[in-house]
């Protein structure tokens, strides 16, 4: 029976290719699954992630999206040698690293990574964070589940939206 579950967690993680993540079987005695991507296995051991001799394998509780070793590590997050590991309630966007930290993100190495759920669309800097979003450099990301439309601001606001800059965002 060990053996099977061994099995069962290799090919779980077994790569299919492109960079994309897969869920791992639990492994026996475990009540959580891992998150499985591309790496390598200094990084992904240094990290206190599970080397799978073809893949990495994260917690549960993480996301594995784009980035580099350097800019992942110094904000904190997880680099399995080819993806950098965050929190899974965060959202990832693309932006810039600047803007991304002004706005309260983690930058990834290619994309700014806030905290919480939120939604991100186009939009412009100062309308934006005067409408309470964090903008990332490229996207003007707006906390909790919104749905963004065409609009204008005046009416926008009026009505309770979150204006981006370019589009009105409501719960």
């Amino acid at each position: 029976m060990r053996h099977l579950w061994l099995l069962l967690a290799l090919v779980g993680c077994g790569k299919s290719g492109g960079g994309t993540e897969k869920q791992a079987e639990p492994s026996p005695g475990s009540a959580s699954y891992s998150r499985c991507t591309d790496g390598d296995p200094v990084a992904c051991q240094r990290t206190g992630y599970q080397w799978t001799g073809k893949q990495c394998c994260a917690p549960e509780e993480l996301k594995c999206v784009t980035g580099s070793a350097v800019e992942c590590s110094s904000s904190g997050f997880g680099w399995t040698g080819a993806r950098c590991c965050v929190a899974k309630t965060s959202t990832c966007a693309e932006g810039d690293p600047v803007a991304c930290r002004q706005g309260k993100g983690r930058w990834t190495g290619t994309e700014c990574c806030l905290p919480d759920a939120a939604t991100c669309v186009a939009g412009e800097p100062v309308a934006c964070q005067q409408s309470g979003g964090a903008w990332t450099g490229k996207q003007c990301c707006v906390k909790g589940a919104v749905t963004c439309a065409a609009g204008e601001p005046v009416a926008c606001r009026q009505n309770g939206g979150f204006w981006t800059g370019q589009q009105c965002c409501v719960k």
